[in-house]
């Protein structure tokens, strides 16, 4: 049994460096007057959670400045990796003719893209653990420039299919790193409003992509997508340059690698290693009953309440309603509404209200607490859809409704509010596992959204647009009984403990 803990420890040391000291493990008295000192003179109190270390070097002592700007270069690659994998979507119709494919061939895409980015992080995170972050954020960028650039002159789905899967490869690094930044930079009174600022721009990045699209296809073609993207991993790519690795371990300057290697950002940290048993690590999560239901819940709300929006409504609205493309980018908006008023909610509402339960407690923090704000998120997320479904099966063909627009706009704001406080739970309960959880959750997650591309349609077809959005309604509802059936059964492990 020993033996057995200690390797399971030895595991996550493997995986995280994002762990800080915990308030709770450090005795006042324990910390030296020069580390006293030099908290003080850095953050102006030395009342931290997690305590950082007295190294300038360590990403919790570093300006604000630099904080933000690579908190920002984190969170523009993830909004870019779903606004190049939708962003597609206005587009089906056009390619299709071209490529003398369906639009649900077409939409395979986006698809296949999504599904590269949920798989590949499980190869790419043990490698930027042991060698840096910074460099595969360097090359991917430069990667995804490149195959954007093939895009463009495909003449052939194929060879189209071919270049949007090396995308996905390229940009798949930053995938489940969102957590450990958010860890790595920032104090836990902090983490739920940056957890919930880039999740926002996850989110955001879905409606975004197909929105801004619509126009280009409809004004200079689709071809133009695939230019577009490439200017913009051209700028992410000269923007990583500029970065700071947020990977930090005692010495790392000692371990930097030399000559071009070490300019790309490469390091090598002696005490991790790269073996089958650590790619494999993030399946570990699913030991803890909670991660598996989480993982479970969160996976329907986003696939349910967000991702069927994105990816189903071009294959829905031009037929019922006849759209052209800059119409059709038109239907996303409500989504992007949607997203920004759940943030809004979710955010650091979710700190400010985890703070009250904590005063209310005598400074106990009972993670769970911040379900009770996902109870208006389920409420949302099932009643837009069955708004957005039930009027859809209503709507009189060639005649263009808001009403199942409403529907997709007060669920996406439902999605917001449980993906957010969801993974923020996640992080406060296993702070010291945020990579692995984050490698889980997302896995799951693409996968999830890769499946829905092929069941939806036919869905659809054979129970239309009103049974179906009943049966997502339905699953959605099942998610919501689980959620707060974890949340009790941890209230009660709280009371006893």
């Amino acid at each position: 049994m020993t033996e057995e803990k200690t390797e399971q420890s030895s595991l996550k040391e493997n995986i995280n460096f994002e762990k800080g000291i915990s308030s709770d493990e450090v005795d006042e008295k324990s910390i030296s007057e020069s580390h006293k000192n030099f908290l003080l003179k850095i953050h102006g109190t030395y009342h931290l959670d997690p305590l950082p270390t007295e190294d300038p070097n360590e990403p919790l002592n570093w300006s604000k400045g630099k904080k933000r700007f690579n908190f920002f270069m984190m969170a523009f690659q993830m909004f870019v990796q779903t606004f190049m994998s939708a962003g597609l979507s206005p587009a089906y119709s056009v390619m299709a003719a071209k490529y003398g494919t369906s639009m649900t061939m077409t939409s395979y895409l986006t698809t296949a893209q999504l599904a590269l980015l949920g798989v590949c992080p499980l190869f790419f995170t043990p490698l930027m653990e042991k060698y840096g972050r910074k460099p595969f954020f360097i090359i991917g960028s430069f990667g995804a420039l490149v195959t954007n650039i093939a895009g463009g002159f495909c003449n052939t789905y194929g060879a189209q299919m071919a270049t949007r899967v090396l995308n996905g490869l390229c940009l798949s690094p930053i995938s489940t790193v969102g957590p450990a930044f958010v860890a790595a930079m920032y104090f836990g009174k902090d983490r739920g409003a940056m957890n919930g600022v880039w999740s926002m721009i996850l989110i955001m990045g879905s409606p975004m992509g197909p929105f801004l699209m619509g126009f280009v296809v409809q004004h200079i073609g689709f071809k133009w997508i695939y230019w577009i993207y490439a200017v913009v991993n051209f700028i992410q790519t000269i923007g990583w340059i500029f970065t700071e690795d947020t990977l930090y371990f005692p010495g790392k300057v000692n371990h930097n690698a030399k000559g071009i290697f070490g300019k790309l950002g490469f390091c090598k940290n002696p005490e991790k290693e790269v073996s089958l048993r650590v790619f494999l690590a993030p399946f570990t999560m699913a030991k803890y009953m909670r991660n598996v239901l989480m993982t479970f819940t969160t996976c329907i709300v986003f696939v349910y309440a967000n991702i069927v929006f994105i990816v189903e409504t071009p294959s829905i609205f031009q037929p019922l309603f006849h759209l052209d493309s800059q119409s059709m980018s038109l239907q996303y908006i409500p989504i992007m509404i949607g997203c920004f008023i759940g943030e809004m909610i979710a955010g650091k509402g979710s700190d400010v209200f985890m703070m009250k339960c904590q005063a209310r407690r005598g400074g106990v923090r009972v993670p769970a607490d911040r379900f009770i704000l996902t109870y208006l998120g389920y409420v949302c997320a099932i009643l837009g859809v069955l708004i957005w479904g039930i009027y859809l099966k209503n709507s009189k063909e060639g005649h263009w409704t808001i009403r199942p627009l409403i529907g997709s706009g007060i669920s996406a704001a439902g999605a917001d509010i449980v993906l957010t406080v969801t993974i923020t739970y996640a992080n406060d309960c296993q702070p010291q596992d945020s990579v692995l959880i984050g490698l889980f959750y997302m896995f799951f997650r693409l996968i999830f959204s890769f499946a829905s591309s092929i069941y939806l349609p036919h869905m659809f077809d054979s129970i239309n647009m009103a049974g179906s959005s009943i049966f997502m309604a339905a699953v959605m509802a099942l998610c919501f009984v689980i959620t707060v059936v974890l949340q009790i059964c941890d209230w009660k492990k709280a009371r006893k403990a």
